[in-house]
């Protein structure tokens, strides 16, 4: 990994399985989103992105992501084909 930013290849599928912990560091979350950490550090500063726990009033204080937050967050992004309307789902 070059930096900050994640290359989704790099990961085995493995690492992407939603089981194991329920709340996650930025770095966990950002490898489960495909994103860089950079990335969602600067939607922090943004307010926007997904919901995320601040553990404590510190500038540096350690954010945690539950993930259910993230899979409802990520859900919001989801295209409906045409292809999947006339299945009826």
């Amino acid at each position: 990994m070059e930096g900050d930013d994640a290359n989704p290849a790099q990961y085995a599928k493995s690492d992407l399985v939603a089981d194991g912990p329920v709340y996650l560091s930025s770095k966990e979350a950002a490898r489960y989103m495909r994103l860089s950490p950079s990335t969602l550090s600067d939607w922090r500063v943004q307010k926007i992105g997904p919901r995320y726990y601040k553990m404590g009033p510190a500038r540096k204080a350690p954010v945690l992501y539950h993930r259910e937050d993230l899979d409802i967050w990520l859900t919001s992004f989801m295209v409906f084909t045409d292809q999947y309307a006339r299945r009826g789902k």
